[in-house]
C-alpha cells in the first residue's frame, strides 16, 4: 500500500461544495504524473488536498482508498460537470489518466492545513514546496503522520 496526496485548484473546480453534496459516493482523481500511473494500485490511501485559492486555506480535507487503477475507467463522475469553473482546466484534463477514489472521511469544517503540516515536521512535503503538481506520493512515515492526523479530526 502506497499513500498519495491529490489536489485540485478551487479556482478551477469548486471542491468543497462538490465534496458536501457528493463525497458519499465513488469519484475520480487526475494522475497528472506520468510516471505513478504504474505505481498506484487498488488499496492506495490518497489524501485530497485543496490549494490555497482566493481564501487562502490550503490543506487537507479528506482521505479515500483507490478502488481502480487509473484508465480503467474513462470519463469523470457524471455528478460533477457543474463544479468545474475553469472549462479550459477541465478540457485539458479530460485526457490524462484517471484513478478511481471512494472517500473514508471527509474533514471539510476542519481541515488539516498547511500550518499545521510545518508545526508536525512536514513541512518538506512536496506539496508545500512544488504546489504546481496534481499528484504526490508520500513516504510511508509521511502517510502514517497524515493518517493520524486526519483520524483525530
Amino acid at each position: 500500500m502506497s499513500y498519495w496526496i491529490v489536489q485540485c485548484n478551487p479556482e478551477a473546480f469548486d471542491l468543497l461544495p462538490y465534496l458536501k453534496n457528493h463525497g458519499d459516493k465513488p469519484d475520480r482523481w487526475v494522475v497528472s504524473v506520468p510516471r505513478y500511473e504504474k505505481e498506484l494500485t487498488v488499496g492506495d490511501v490518497v489524501f485530497i488536498w485543496k490549494s490555497a485559492g482566493s481564501e487562502g486555506r490550503r490543506g487537507i480535507y479528506g482521505v479515500g482508498k483507490v478502488t481502480a487503477r487509473p484508465g480503467e475507467n474513462a470519463q469523470f463522475p457524471p455528478y460533477g460537470d457543474h463544479y468545474w469553473k475553469d472549462q479550459i482546466e477541465k478540457r485539458r484534463l479530460e485526457p490524462l489518466p484517471w484513478v478511481d477514489v471512494r472517500y473514508r472521511k471527509l474533514i471539510l469544517d476542519n481541515p488539516v492545513l498547511d500550518a499545521e503540516l510545518t508545526a508536525r515536521g512536514l513541512g518538506g512535503l512536496l506539496i508545500l514546496r512544488m504546489p504546481r503538481r496534481g499528484i504526490y506520493k508520500l513516504t510511508e512515515q509521511e502517510g502514517n503522520t497524515l493518517q493520524q492526523l486526519v483520524d483525530q479530526r
